[in-house]
């Protein structure tokens, strides 16, 4: 999408299924709206640069009916695909789907740790999107640009395209409304463009820690495999470079229980049963 709109490239991506059904079962569920999202988002973009060039005579009510429909179109849109590539990448974490499947961009930025709410500890908000961030050393990235541009984009979805308020009609000629649809467009086009290039690099690094996982698979890769990518995953190894994440503990357990029972030459359950998984996904609520 983000090429698309810095014209490095002519073609959008299409939708296809995968040849095997258990891979496709394994798509992620926000990859088919993000293909809707964008090809609309071409549409549209297209279809406000040809009334802004044109030059045929329409109503001025009708010109300004255009405007507005366009512009609403517009915003909503961005907003959309701002969401749905966001909870893609959420999808690839720990997560729990309930905390984002319905969740607005707003709440997507911040919204209430009910788990602290719930112990009784003071209340606290946390960002998702700024989670991804920080799992890949890129929160000031965020804190200095990227959340600005996503909290106005919100902003103006709310009060341009998602509730009962709606632009008025204005009294102007049909080129004053091409003049201000062609401002709108800018305006939201370059701040979703740079928008867009903040989520790219979250989310290459998330694909880039994804492929080290699974070429690693059904074991955790080791810390040198995280060479060359900032990650905090490269943080949770011990001395002896092994992975702290979930099952750490029962792991540690289950080894030393194993050593007493082969020192005593008695059989237990430790030397028979499976250690925990250290696979974990890569970032954790």
């Amino acid at each position: 999408m983000r090429a698309w709109l810095r014209r490095e490239t002519q073609g959008m991506w299409g939708s296809h299924t995968y040849a095997s059904p258990f891979l496709e079962k394994q798509r992620n569920p926000y990859a088919g709206s993000l293909e809707t999202l964008g090809a609309s988002i071409a549409q549209i973009v297209d279809d406000a640069f040809n009334f802004i060039e044109a030059a045929d005579e329409i109503h001025p009510i009708e010109g300004e009916i255009r405007r507005i429909r366009l512009e609403t179109e517009l915003v909503l849109h961005t907003a959309r695909f701002c969401e749905a590539a966001i909870k893609q990448m959420l999808h690839c974490t720990s997560f729990s789907r309930a905390k984002y499947k319905n969740a607005a961009l707003g709440e997507l930025l911040a919204q209430d740790c009910h788990a602290c709410r719930k112990a009784g500890a003071p209340n606290h908000q946390f960002s998702l999107m700024g989670s991804l961030a920080h799992q890949y050393y890129q929160c000031l990235d965020f804190e200095q640009c990227g959340f600005d541009h996503l909290v106005l984009t919100n902003k103006r979805r709310n009060v341009e395209a998602a509730h009962s308020d709606a632009q008025r009609l204005r009294d102007c000629t049909v080129r004053e409304s091409r003049q201000a649809l062609k401002t709108t467009l800018d305006e939201v086009a370059n701040a979703f463009t740079h928008l867009l290039g903040h989520i790219a690099g979250v989310e290459t690094a998330l694909i880039r820690e994804i492929e080290i996982r699974i070429e690693h698979y059904p074991n955790m890769p080791p810390r040198e495999a995280f060479r060359g990518l900032l990650t905090k995953t490269s943080l949770n190894y011990d001395e002896k470079d092994v992975y702290q994440g979930p099952g750490y503990l029962e792991r540690q357990i289950h080894e030393r229980r194993a050593r007493r029972a082969k020192q005593s030459g008695l059989p237990t359950d430790a030397q028979t049963s499976t250690p925990p998984s250290d696979q974990s996904p890569a970032v954790q609520d």
